[in-house]
């Protein structure tokens, strides 16, 4: 879902989630808050990141579409293909992101 070194927010979701019933389990309020905090910040991660790579992911199409006409009125296949590739690549990410 998510590239480079960005956090994915899987992490804290789920040492939250186990702190939040471990937490009720042992009627333990303060655990049982701090993990659902701690779950509210990685889903927050996570929608954060699925905006950033939908915009990756349209600008990459942008700039591949445009790039592609370029190329194409130049006659230049060898950068046609290149630009045609990534705009394939960016429709690829953005539709990743609205799955």
């Amino acid at each position: 879902m998510s590239s480079g070194n960005k956090p994915s927010g899987t992490w804290d979701q789920t040492i939250g989630s186990s702190k939040e019933s471990l937490g009720n389990l042992l009627g333990h309020e303060n655990l049982r808050k701090s993990g659902q905090e701690q779950n509210a910040t990685g889903k927050a991660q996570e929608a954060e990141n699925m905006v950033s790579d939908w915009g990756e992911g349209v600008a990459s199409r942008v700039m591949g579409a445009l790039g592609s006409v370029g190329a194409a009125v130049k006659g230049d296949t060898e950068h046609q293909k290149r630009y045609s590739e990534m705009r394939d690549q960016g429709r690829d990410k953005q539709h990743a992101t609205e799955s």
